[in-house]
């Protein structure tokens, strides 16, 4: 049987590393969830950026302590990110913060911007689309789940992308 493709910005997403990724933090408590997710992303980005610029220690290392919104600034300013995958980023990270910031916020229905989920541009994707088995948004924290899944996905293959270019240009330099 052949598996099923899925779609965001022209990307095939794998359903099966999708569905991997979302019971890997669906079994998690909400706030373990949001921070552990929201850190695969940026860790993705920040490995990202690192291959798109000059080989530099300094400047690998000046990434590594970068606060999430310049990060998201600079990948924007790169065309690594479109300005709708900026405004969902900025609104994944402010949630984010809440839980990570405020030991009250141990629930999405205790947080001022987990409605903001219904307005990311992922999740419209996701919804038009009939995405829902691989990427369920039947309540805020699986909404807020499937973007990170969703995001976590693009980026990998960006990276993998990044990766396959540094191989061929190596080749073309040895020819």
């Amino acid at each position: 049987m052949k598996r099923k493709k899925l779609f965001f910005n022209g990307i095939a997403l794998d359903e099966e590393n999708a569905k991997r990724f979302y019971k890997e933090f669906h079994g998690e408590s909400t706030r373990a969830a949001v921070i552990c997710g929201f850190s695969y992303i940026e860790n993705l980005l920040k490995e990202i950026l690192q291959r798109k610029l000059v080989e530099d220690e300094e400047i690998f290392s000046r990434i590594e302590i970068m606060g999430f919104r310049r990060l998201i600034d600079l990948c924007y300013c790169l065309g690594i990110v479109s300005k709708e995958e900026k405004s969902d980023l900025n609104i994944l990270s402010e949630i984010r913060n809440e839980f990570a910031h405020n030991w009250e916020v141990n629930s999405f229905e205790k947080t001022e911007k987990g409605n903001k989920l219904n307005s990311l541009k992922v999740i419209i994707h996701i919804q038009k689309y009939k995405y829902e088995k691989s990427f369920p948004t039947y309540n805020l924290k699986e909404k807020y789940l499937s973007a990170i899944n969703a995001y976590y996905l693009f980026f990998h293959i960006m990276l993998i992308d990044e990766q396959i270019k540094r191989i061929k240009e190596r080749k073309t330099f040895m020819a």
